[in-house]
């Protein structure tokens, strides 16, 4: 290998020594055709050598500080980048961090008012499932009480049911009594009519026969009280006659009187409160029949109008029967009556047909005491006793009349006292089927108003139980709604929560690149730093003058062959 030389400003190089046909050539030298020798070609060559080295490490060293740089630099700038993106993302991620903090907020506003939301909602349900519960139990209340009034409704409606049949059957049994005393009532009057009329004819006939015969033979008496002084024997008999006959005929013109006594009026009277019982308890019998027939049930006026009539039914009743008794002990006086006389002078009583039969004998003594006898005044006093003996015989059969009337009279009274009878009876059934009526329209009011009260505790717990399940129904759209809010709230939360937790985590990842981006160029900065470059350079330049050295020992090593 040749050592080059320089000639001017030219390098020159020696031509090389031929190695088998080869011959090298440095580049960048050009080949000179004439070759110099000797010390000062010596030194040259040094100074060439050295030259070389120089430059070759020089260019080795610039070489090697530019590749430094670029691998420096590419680190910087991929550290830079990294840092870049990791700035981005973390940018990125703070601002999803914000929305998802802000959707959170969102979230947990939503929640909070779906919470107090659904909180209300769930305070009005528990009102309305107490106001439910409340109104229920009143309606169970007002459903035992309307069952209690059903159940005393029904017995009254029983018990007003069984008065009114028994006061049905006792308005029959009245009716029946009152047509029973109402006939006896005419039958006791016609006989007492019939009476009084036998009687004002028998004292009409027999009382004024028998006056005036005894006028005459009181006249006759006298005229022959005369004669009588001589005939003591004969006429002892007429004046016994005479004295019987004007006591019987005393006796009779008193009783006269007591025959004609008040008998029509009260059998009158009896007639007309009889027919006014009977209309009466007809009236009330036929009303009785159309509630009956109809179903009707009185209310409490006609209830109590009713028992009015029904009292006034029995004091007439009463007042009637008392007639009766009253005209039943006249006519016993009456038939008592017809069998007695007036109290004679010796205190001895004697009947009325006896009274009369002892006038006809004394008449009878006195005729016959007086026919064998012609003296003055026995005429009149014969013609006297023939009309006595006439109007005792009239009157005896006045008393046969009197005591058949009398006879009506008693059967008559008798149909009254049964009729009576019967009324009072039937007044007693009515006056307990009213009674029996009165409990059961009592016991009928009494459920009315229990079932009237039922029924208003009813309406009370329905109303109750409707405004609990009006708010119950309010309350529960409120839950709803709260709930919805509620669920809303908590998916903006969810959806808060979420963004939040990936903002977070691309903030993570952008700081992890920031970190590795900052280490990566706090590395590349590291690596560019002067005394981090210095064992490098060191290094580098140990490497370069070692492979300089070496090539310079190797050209010398070839140039001296």
């Amino acid at each position: 290998m040749s050592v080059p030389e320089r000639r001017g400003k030219a390098l020159v190089r020696r031509a090389p020594q031929q190695h088998d046909g080869v011959r090298f050539v440095l580049p960048g030298y050009r080949q000179r055709s004439h070759y110099m020798s000797g010390p000062a070609h010596t030194r040259s060559e040094r100074r060439d050598s050295f030259s070389k080295v120089a430059i070759a490490a020089l260019s080795i060293l610039l070489i090697g500080l530019l590749a430094f740089f670029f691998i420096t630099t590419d680190k910087l700038a991929a550290g830079a980048s990294q840092l870049n993106d990791g700035a981005t993302t973390a940018r990125d991620g703070s601002v999803r961090l914000v929305d998802g903090a802000a959707t959170l907020f969102d979230g947990t506003a939503t929640l909070k008012d779906g919470t107090a939301s659904a909180k209300a909602g769930a305070d009005k349900v528990a009102a309305g499932a107490d106001s439910a519960a409340e109104g229920a139990t009143k309606l169970a209340d007002g459903a035992s009480s309307a069952f209690t009034g059903s159940i005393s409704l029904a017995e009254g409606a029983n018990k007003l049911f069984n008065g009114a049949s028994t006061l049905n059957q006792g308005a029959n049994t009245a009716a029946t009594g009152a047509r029973t005393l109402a006939q006896g009532a005419a039958d006791a009057n016609a006989g007492a009519h019939d009476l009084a009329a036998k009687l004002a004819g028998a004292k009409t006939t027999g009382s004024e026969v028998v006056a005036g015969g005894a006028a005459q033979v009181s006249a006759g008496a006298s005229r022959a009280l005369a004669g009588a002084q001589t005939l003591k024997v004969k006429t002892q008999a007429i004046a016994d006659g005479v004295s019987a006959a004007s006591t019987a005929v005393k006796g009779l013109s008193d009783y006269a009187g007591l025959l004609g006594g008040d008998t029509a009026v009260p059998a009158a009277e009896v007639h007309v409160a009889s027919g006014e019982a009977a209309a009466n308890a007809a009236a009330l019998a036929h009303q009785l029949g159309n509630w009956a027939a109809a179903d009707y049930v009185p209310t409490d006026a006609e209830i109590d109008a009713l028992a009015t009539s029904l009292s006034g039914l029995a004091t007439q009743t009463g007042t009637v029967k008392a007639e009766i008794n009253g005209f039943k002990g006249k006519i016993d006086t009456l038939l008592g009556n017809l069998n007695k006389v007036p109290t004679k002078a010796d205190g001895s009583d004697a009947g009325l047909k006896i009274g009369s039969s002892l006038v006809a004998q004394g008449t009878a003594q006195l005729v016959g005491g007086t026919d064998p006898i012609n003296a003055p005044g026995l005429t009149e006093l014969s013609i006297g006793a023939s009309d006595l003996a006439a109007g005792a015989t009239k009157l005896d059969a006045g008393v046969g009349q009197l005591a058949a009337g009398a006879n009506s009279l008693a059967a008559g009274t008798a149909k009254v006292a049964t009729g009576a009878g019967s009324l009072a009876d039937g007044t007693a059934k009515v006056s307990a089927g009213a009674g029996t009526l009165s409990s059961g329209a009592a016991s009928l009011t009494t459920g009315a108003n229990n079932l009237n009260a039922g029924l208003e505790t009813l309406s009370t717990g329905a109303g109750s139980l409707a405004e609990g399940t009006s708010t119950l129904s309010t309350g529960a759209a409120d839950l709803a709604e709260g709930n919805g809010s509620l669920a809303d709230g908590a998916k903006k939360l969810n959806d808060g929560a979420k963004t939040l937790n990936d903002g977070v985590a691309e903030l993570s990842d952008g700081n992890e690149r920031i970190a590795a981006g900052s280490g990566e160029l706090a590395s590349g900065a590291q690596s560019v730093s002067p005394a981090a470059l210095a064992p490098t350079v060191l290094i580098i330049l140990a490497v370069l003058v070692a492979a300089t050295i070496a090539w310079l020992v190797v050209s010398r090593r070839l140039a001296r062959r």
